[in-house]
């Protein structure tokens, strides 16, 4: 199986997200596109100003979805 992974952004203020962000790179395994949602988040969350983080609740809520093996 491969999985592309799918990310929102949120904000848990208002309980909104946006449009979905589907990524381009095909991961191999479940476990690989975890890790990579996980640093994706971080590194996501790190580049924001801590007053937005703080002030809109930001968080990121992922997807590894299954795609037809290519």
């Amino acid at each position: 199986m491969k999985f592309i992974l799918v990310v929102w952004v949120c904000t848990f203020t208002s309980n909104q997200c946006s449009p979905p962000v589907e990524h381009n790179k095909i991961y191999n395994s479940w476990n690989e596109c975890v890790v990579e949602a996980y640093n994706y988040s971080t590194n996501f969350l790190a580049q924001q100003k801590n007053e937005d983080v703080n002030e809109f609740r930001l968080a990121t809520k992922f997807l590894c979805k299954e795609i037809e093996n290519v």
